[in-house]
């Protein structure tokens, strides 16, 4: 990148052992706001929705 060149192939997430969820920024969001938020506050997480 420093070099001006960024080649998203080359692209590695990291690695944590917590739930992950992907989400698409290119055009939007995918999944929906409303999916991201239902992943945020799932009772298995500790989430409270109230």
């Amino acid at each position: 990148m420093k070099a001006g060149v960024y080649d998203p192939d080359q692209f590695v997430p990291i690695s944590l052992d917590a739930p992950n969820l992907l989400v698409d920024t290119s055009d939007g969001y995918s999944p929906g706001i409303a999916e991201i938020q239902s992943f945020l506050v799932r009772p298995e997480l500790g989430g409270d929705a109230g």
